[in-house]
């Protein structure tokens, strides 16, 4: 670049940062203004020069600016005063007047097109955002059935009828520009895959493992008719389908099932004590004080008490991070209340300082693992293990904090129980550790060389301690560690074990996954092998007597397949059932066995291969009623 032309690159670079300071300046500021003294009568005079050619409202000055300025007005259904014949002067200021503050018009075009375009990128981002039109809604019908007050020159002053209209109007807007822009964020193509692949297993046979049949029939019209993308489709099947099969972990308690009171409890323990202590005093300003603003009081509290009643129905409880838009509306809420309080004392400013303070220590005190924050009643981060788990605590992301302790301490031998095992490559981060059986490595086929015994430094995972995605007590692998007192947590949710283990059950599993690799691979004799020896390690468990059974069918041999199905459903003092991310596709995938304390009706579920289903066994087979042999 020669010299001139650097000169030029900085001049033209120059004036346009000082065009954008100004823009900015003046949007910062214009915003903090009222209307000035010949305003109305300016946009009044460009309003009637675009719709009736009027140009003598204001000849005083050309019409451009003036048409400039009423621009955004132009597709707004707004009512123009009618013309009196009056002075050119008071027909434009006193029409004008008139046309500003008298025009029903409560919201916008422009806000109309932002909150479809937001509403079109949360559906882009989370299936959960689709309850975004419920929320507006319910809004709407609290717009329509609300008294306004006398003084309100807005939607509110308008009868009930025109109100009912103009907000089923803006509500059909609004979902209109949300499916486009959900649209064109997959490229306006209905085809999930690209280059001719499809997806595995199709749409039109996912649909059917939803376990609500309205719901299977809603989506299979939405694709018949291509209303929404595939992969849409597709996600919203599958995270129905999740719901249905994860489980829960509360205050230190497996659940073989979501658990209504899950959200309410979470949101106690990972808001920081300084948000509640304020959203109590936003509670008692709004039950004590009365404030007039009750539309604006709805408006942020009607939507994240919809969200969380959704969120306490949806049986997925895997983390406060489901319910987080709530917390956008009960900020603002505070944030509101907490200012009412200030203008009345002003001693309550301190109050609300400190509270802000101690906020800052109490999330700093977290870091870097912010993740696994709790509020102070419940002991901090370093003891949330013991309420909560899943993405409340550990996602598998204290990989290089690992890495940092074991360098530090040369540990070399090593074994690790990772949380992410099977979809995040540990070792990639220098980790020597040998890995040992998870619930993700059985969900990805991934084996695990476990011996019935190992000795040194053993890592695992708050997830895996924890015991949710297995099970509670005899059914978790791990079980053993949670009574053990380990030598360090890293990062609060990387638990540090070293001695001498028996892990009989781990082994188990092991050795079942290799068996139903080998029956897979047309091994059907080396994979008995490996069977018999799981069941020999954990003959209570009940994964490695289901796959001895699709084993033994495989052989010709069903009386003994048989035996080991019916020994898989009749374990004593438990319950078999799949777990969500152990799977629901193959009968590879372990079982989830729930303790004796569950109901009495509480479904055996086992995985459903072909075999158990040939033997008279069904995909929900309760304990006592078996097929007869």
């Amino acid at each position: 670049m020669s010299i001139l032309s650097k000169k030029n690159f900085w001049i033209t670079s120059g004036v346009a940062g000082l065009l954008c300071v100004l823009m900015l300046q003046l949007i910062l500021s214009v915003r903090r203004n009222s209307i000035t003294w010949d305003e109305d009568d300016h946009i009044y005079a460009g309003y009637m020069s675009w719709k009736h050619a009027d140009f003598g409202l204001n000849p005083e000055h050309p019409p451009l600016v003036k048409m400039l300025a009423a621009l955004p007005l132009l597709n707004m259904p707004l009512t123009l005063p009618p013309l009196q014949n009056r002075n050119f002067k008071h027909e434009a200021f006193l029409g004008g007047k008139d046309f500003i503050f008298k025009n029903n018009v409560d919201a916008s075009a422009g806000r109309l097109v932002l909150v479809g375009l937001a509403t079109g990128l949360a559906l882009a981002s989370k299936h959960t955002a689709i309850v975004v039109f419920p929320m507006l809604l319910l809004l709407a019908i609290w717009e329509v059935a609300r008294r306004g007050s006398p003084a309100e020159t807005g939607l509110g002053a308008l009868p009930r009828e025109t109100r009912t209209l103009r907000l089923s109007i803006a509500l059909v807007i609004i979902s209109a520009i949300a499916i486009v822009a959900l649209w064109a964020s997959y490229g306006f193509r209905y085809q999930a895959r690209a280059d001719g692949w499809q997806l595995n297993p199709p749409l039109a046979e996912f649909v059917h493992n939803l376990s609500r049949p309205r719901e299977v029939r809603l989506l299979e019209t939405v694709a018949r008719w291509r209303l929404l993308p595939e992969s849409y489709i597709y996600g919203l099947a599958d995270v129905r389908i999740m719901s249905d099969f994860y489980a829960s972990y509360l205050f230190g308690k497996v659940y073989p099932h979501g658990v209504w009171f899950y959200f309410p409890a979470a949101f106690a323990v990972k808001s920081s004590l300084a948000f509640l202590i304020l959203l109590l005093m936003t509670a008692w300003v709004i039950a004590v004080r009365r404030p007039r603003c009750w539309r604006e009081i709805l408006f942020l509290t009607i939507p994240p008490a919809f969200h969380l009643a959704i969120a306490m129905l949806s049986g997925m409880n895997i983390g406060v991070r489901h319910i987080l838009p709530m917390y956008l509306f009960l900020s603002v809420l505070i944030g509101g209340a907490t200012w009412k309080l200030i203008e009345k004392s002003r001693p309550w400013a301190y109050a609300v300082v400190l509270l802000v303070l101690f906020q800052a220590f109490s999330s700093t005190r977290a870091f870097p693992a912010y993740m696994a924050y709790a509020n102070e009643i419940w002991g901090g981060p370093s003891q949330i293990y013991r309420y909560l788990s899943d993405s409340n605590v550990d996602w598998g992301q204290q990989l290089k904090a690992t890495t940092r302790y074991l360098d530090q301490h040369g540990v070399k031998n090593c074994w690790f129980i990772y949380f992410a095992e099977g979809v995040v490559d540990y070792r990639y981060y220098g980790i020597p550790c040998k890995p040992l059986p998870t619930a993700d490595s059985l969900w990805v086929g991934e084996t695990a060389d476990a011996p019935p015994a190992i000795d040194g430094t053993v890592l695992i995972s708050a997830g895996d301690l924890s015991g949710f995605e297995f099970g509670a007590g005899a059914l978790n692998p791990y079980e053993q560690f949670k009574s053990l007192k380990p030598t360090a947590v890293i990062d609060y949710g990387i638990f540090v074990f070293d001695g001498h283990f028996e892990i009989l059950f781990a082994a188990a599993i092991s050795h079942a996954q290799k068996a139903r690799r080998l029956l897979t691979a047309g091994q059907p004799d080396a994979a008995l092998i490996e069977a018999q020896q799981a069941v020999a390690l954990a003959p209570n468990a009940v994964n490695p007597n289901v796959v001895l059974g699709d084993i033994l069918a495989a052989l010709q041999r069903p009386q003994e397949a048989r035996q080991s199905y019916t020994r898989a459903l009749t374990l004593p003092n438990h319950r078999a059932r799949i777990s969500g991310r152990l799977g629901r596709t193959s009968a590879e995938e372990a079982c989830r066995v729930n303790s004796s304390k569950c109901h009495e009706d509480v479904t055996c579920r086992v995985p459903r291969s072909r075999a158990f289903r040939d033997l008279g066994f069904s995909d929900r087979d309760k304990a006592g009623t078996l097929p007869a042999a």
